[in-house]
Formats: C-alpha cells, sequence, structure tokens
C-alpha cells in the first residue's frame, strides 16, 4: 500500500468532527478506552442555560489528541494500521456583540502525526521537516483564521482565505481544498453546539447536521449531570454517522455495518466554555469492489482540553 499524507489528512478531520469524527483494540487491551466521566459531589435537576460567555481579549488554548486503529481484513488475512494526532491551537477573542456572538482569530499552532502501517511517517511541525509531502501542512500553521460563532455555538463566518493563501505560496494548492475542509470540519466540531432552551439532567436535543464530501454526522446530546450549584453540566455525544454519495471511487461500494460512538464532554456554565472531552467511536465499514470484498473496522479516541486566560 502506497501511502499519501492526502487521505491521512482527510481522514483526520473527520475524527476532528466529533468533536469531529471519529479495530478491536491497539497494541495493549483496551489501549483506546476512555476515562471516567466526571462526577458530580452533588447534583441538581433543575434546568441550566449553556452559553459560551467568552470575553474580549480572552485566549482559550485547545489541545486535541487523536488515536486511531484501523484494521482491513479480506480473504483471511489483515492489514492493521495506527495513527496517532496531536493539535494544538489557539483562540483569541478579538471582539462580543451586543447578541454574546464572538469574533476571534485561531491559530493551530502546532501539529503532530504519527501513521504506523505499510510505511511509518511521522510529522511535527515544530521539528524541521524536508518532505515536500508535508511542506503544505506545514506553511498553515500558526495562520490567523478569523471567524464568528453565536453563544450557542453555531459558526456565522469563517474566513479560510488565509489557508488558500498559505498552501498556494507553499505550492501546495492541492492540498489546500482538504485542508479547508478539514479546518470547516474542526470549527465546527471543536465548539459544541448548544441547545437554544435551558436543559436538565436527562434532557436530550438535537445539534445540526456536519456535512462534508466524505460523511454527514446527524449530532444529538444528552444531559448526564448536572453539579449542585450548577456551575457544570456533562453532556453525552449521540451521533449518527452515514456516507456521503461519492465519498468512495466510482466502482466502489461501501456500507456502515455497525457504529458505535460513547464519550462526555465538562461544560463550564458559568466561564461558557467546554473545559475537556473524550469520545470514542467504533466503527464497520464493509467495502467491495472487481469482484472482491474486505471490512474495514476503526476506532478512534479523541480527547480534548481547553483552557482559558
Amino acid at each position: 500500500m502506497n501511502f499519501s499524507p492526502r487521505p491521512v489528512t482527510a481522514f483526520c478531520s473527520a475524527c476532528l468532527m466529533l468533536l469531529l469524527a471519529s479495530v478491536s483494540s491497539a497494541q495493549q487491551k483496551d489501549a483506546l478506552r476512555l476515562g471516567k466521566a466526571p462526577a458530580f459531589a452533588s447534583t441538581s435537576k433543575e434546568p441550566v442555560l449553556l452559553r459560551y460567555k467568552l470575553k474580549k481579549d480572552q485566549v482559550e488554548k485547545l489541545a486535541m489528541n487523536i488515536d486511531m486503529v484501523m484494521r482491513v481484513r479480506q480473504g483471511g488475512k489483515e492489514l492493521k494500521m495506527k495513527m496517532a494526532m496531536q493539535i494544538e491551537a489557539k483562540v483569541r477573542v478579538t471582539a462580543v456583540d451586543d447578541k454574546g456572538n464572538i469574533t476571534a482569530l485561531v491559530k493551530i499552532t502546532r501539529m503532530y502525526t504519527k501513521f504506523t502501517g505499510a510505511k511509518e511517517v511521522e510529522f511535527d511541525s515544530d521539528k524541521p521537516n524536508d518532505d515536500p509531502n508535508f511542506k503544505g501542512v506545514a506553511a498553515m500553521i500558526n495562520v490567523g483564521i478569523p471567524c464568528k460563532m453565536s453563544p450557542v455555538g453555531k459558526m456565522l463566518e469563517t474566513d479560510l482565505e488565509p489557508l488558500r493563501l498559505a498552501a498556494r505560496r507553499a505550492n501546495a494548492a492541492a492540498l489546500a481544498k482538504t485542508f479547508e475542509d478539514s479546518t470547516k470540519q474542526m470549527f465546527e466540531g471543536t465548539y459544541v453546539q448548544l441547545s437554544e432552551r435551558a436543559v436538565k439532567a436527562g434532557d436530550s436535543y438535537k445539534a445540526g447536521t456536519i456535512v462534508s464530501d466524505k460523511v454527514k454526522i446527524h449530532n444529538s446530546y444528552r444531559i448526564r449531570s448536572v453539579s449542585g450549584d450548577r456551575n457544570r453540566a456533562v453532556l453525552e455525544p449521540v451521533a449518527v454517522l452515514e456516507m456521503a454519495k461519492g465519498a468512495f471511487p466510482r466502482g466502489v461500494d461501501a456500507r456502515i455495518k455497525s457504529q458505535r460512538l460513547t464519550g462526555w464532554i465538562l461544560f463550564d456554565v458559568e466561564k461558557g466554555y467546554a473545559s475537556k472531552a473524550e469520545v470514542r467511536l467504533n466503527m464497520v465499514l464493509e467495502i467491495s469492489a472487481d469482484g472482491q470484498a474486505a471490512t474495514m473496522e476503526t476506532t478512534t479516541k479523541t480527547t480534548l482540553t481547553s483552557s482559558l486566560k
């Protein structure tokens, strides 16, 4: 199997949606098991209003870790691939209007990825790298991306022209579209869409659909618990994935045989941001082409930590 960073980048992007989107086991048993969801000393059954409350000149630092194991099985043979990815980003709030809409400048400050399979490839934006395949990605690190978000997490505006320019300067125009789609999905997946109405423990609400050229993710959230002082809440993601038309090359037929998403998100109600999250997705695809059939099983664990200054 020949390796190219472009499909790997695209697949990573799908994982960022799940935030976003995200095999039996990794090298160690249960290596991708989720940590326990936060538990509060006391809980409340009263409703709370969840809103993003970032203030002008605040800086949010995000760190996202993605670990994926993929197994492709065909004709009694199995190919195993692993990917580890770390993304660090900084969000600087430049304005907040009277409706609470937040304008910010987002920068991906570091990206690390390691792919192990038929061939091993490693990239770290903090280290010199002469591989021309990663030149476009490296050029986009620390590029400011203006965006505007509503208090419930809906993306109102995103200006990706700085990314396009960076890609063109690096002579990586072909990569620009992939990275542009990836960034859109990252924004949509990182900021959980909140309920328009106040919610209490046990409530569920729909949170829209994230669409790309590969997959659609229909999102909902369930309120797992609310702290006794109502300053924190734990949300559980509920997502249904479907493959978009044209997700695979012509002549390749694929369907999702099974999917299971588990996880939690800790939302700071008082400060108005999601401080921690862990999400695990297991998905089995059945693929057929040229009279041959294969099964691809992936397990992806995404961990997000965030801090405000």
